[in-house]
């Protein structure tokens, strides 16, 4: 399914930053390369920043902003069998935080090179918290985790 979302993307020419739930999704280094997990990469891909982030912590339900020293790791990899060329951005944290022992990985179709670049990719990815928040609550507010919804008619 991801794949489909990622195809649709790139074919519409629409830049995206994607957090990866499941970094043993099988990717390449090269089109041509061994599969492996994409936390293999991702992980031992040379460091290209050092910087301070203020990351989302959940303490007791709510969203508390810390600031982290941080270390970006990004590379090229291929997915869907070599055909799919992408970035992949892994953010480790020294000291791993509760909670974040294995750091956060990302797909992006922005090119990751030192600079703006690196940064613009972390800052679409801490958006997605403020997304996510007010989905949370919305979801709380209306007492959606309580129920199934199958059909859309329900709503």
């Amino acid at each position: 399914m991801i794949l489909k979302v990622l195809r649709r993307l790139r074919g519409l020419q629409v830049d995206f930053v994607v957090r990866v739930q499941h970094t043993a999704r099988r990717t390449r280094v090269t089109p041509t390369a061994e599969e492996q997990p994409l936390q293999a990469p991702a992980q031992l891909a040379p460091i290209s920043h050092h910087f301070e982030l203020l990351r989302p912590v959940v303490y007791t339900g709510q969203v508390k902003w810390r600031p982290t020293r941080t270390k970006l790791h990004a590379r090229e990899v291929w997915l869907d069998s070599g055909r799919r060329h992408m970035n992949v951005v892994h953010l480790s944290f020294p000291g791993r935080p509760r909670g974040d022992q294995h750091g956060w990985t990302s797909l992006t179709s922005l090119a990751v090179l030192p600079g703006v670049a690196a940064e613009q990719v972390v800052k679409l990815d801490l958006w997605r918290w403020g997304i996510e928040d007010a989905f949370a609550w919305t979801k709380t507010a209306l007492g959606w985790e309580d129920i199934w919804v199958l059909e859309f008619e329900v709503l």
